[in-house]
């Protein structure tokens, strides 16, 4: 995670939004963010870690939940919701982030 962007989107609460991302609940069905960092870090299947209930073991949840530890977050404020859905997708296009499902 050397200061490149990995993921873009957007939220009416960020604080909801953040807090769903960096739990450290096992069930990662609830965070697609989450299920990706589990695909491309641990190399788990997306379709294994959104499953119900969870098939992770207590190690790659915990490996999930210190890659969110060790990650920066940045945000841009927006007025408008058609504002950010913009800027969302000049980011996607611009920065390619990996862990955007595209």
């Amino acid at each position: 995670m050397g200061g490149e962007c990995v993921y873009v989107g957007r939220a009416t609460s960020l604080r909801t939004r953040l807090s769903s991302h960096r739990s450290g609940s096992r069930d990662l069905s609830r965070s697609t963010l989450r299920a990706s960092v589990a695909a491309q870090e641990l190399g788990v299947p997306r379709g294994a870690a959104r499953q119900r209930p969870s098939v992770m073991t207590a190690e790659q949840i915990a490996a999930v939940t210190a890659w969110f530890s060790a990650a920066s977050v940045t945000w841009i404020e927006c007025m408008t919701q058609v504002e950010a859905k913009a800027l969302e997708d000049r980011l996607l296009g611009s920065q390619r982030p990996p862990l955007n499902l595209v």
